[in-house]
């Protein structure tokens, strides 16, 4: 294989790997979004679920979009592909983690089901937590953050703050669950809420790690030349 062709085919996995990470970004922070607004649209909802899971329970659109959109990042997941092993490792138990999630929905009627589903959401978004904080800021390669251009130090810095986040919206349900009844927390929707912090730190730090920005910037230039001309 000459050099051009293989320069040619990292890039286009590049690119690839750039594309994947930006939806599995962008489906994390609309899966709660899309939910909770066709809920309210449809079935006339004043208020949030109590949790995102309640929403596979929802009529109609908010039940088919919670499981299409999982079994969608479960996809994206599986498919990744990052620079390490260890990544590509993380990446697929957490699309079997997502695709559990969507497989076996929360039911407290059936005990096992809803210990299952609750566990594998606990340890999807661990998961999640691990990458952003672990694997993502290997990028530098071990230099010294004060070595590091001001973009990286943004990028890592914005990697560490969404691995914390999200481990601590993980502390703030274990809290809650063990702190209060199940109407207290039905009332309170305060497990969505947090639910919804940590799919959005998780979304944001794939979107940085997508490099989302600069790809938002190369498809608008071009299109902002075009209506100039």
């Amino acid at each position: 294989m000459s050099t051009s062709t293989q320069v040619r085919k990292g890039q286009d996995q590049l690119i690839s790997n750039l594309a994947l990470r930006n939806l599995i970004g962008v489906s994390g922070i609309l899966l709660p979004i899309l939910v909770f607004l066709a809920d309210a649209w449809l079935n006339h909802a004043q208020n949030f679920q109590p949790s995102i899971s309640d929403y596979y329970y929802a009529n109609g659109l908010p039940s088919d979009l919670f499981v299409g959109i999982l079994f969608a990042l479960s996809f994206f997941l599986l498919s990744y592909r990052g620079y390490e092993k260890s990544d590509n490792r993380a990446a697929t138990l957490a699309g079997f983690f997502a695709l559990g999630v969507a497989l076996l929905p929360c039911n407290e009627t059936a005990y096992a089901i809803d210990k299952i589903h609750l566990l594998a959401a606990a340890s999807m978004l661990l998961v999640f937590a691990y990458m952003s904080l672990i694997e993502f800021p290997k990028f530098t390669k071990g230099a010294a953050f004060s070595t590091l251009s001001l973009t990286n130090k943004f990028r890592k810095g914005i990697f560490i703050l969404c691995g914390c986040i999200m481990l601590l919206a993980l502390a703030a349900c274990l809290y809650v669950v063990l702190t209060t009844t199940d109407v207290e927390r039905k009332e309170m929707t305060i497990i969505y809420k947090l639910e919804t912090i940590c799919l959005w730190a998780f979304g944001l730090s794939w979107l940085v790690k997508g490099e989302f920005y600069r790809q938002s910037i190369q498809i608008i230039r071009p299109a902002s030349t075009q209506l100039k001309q």
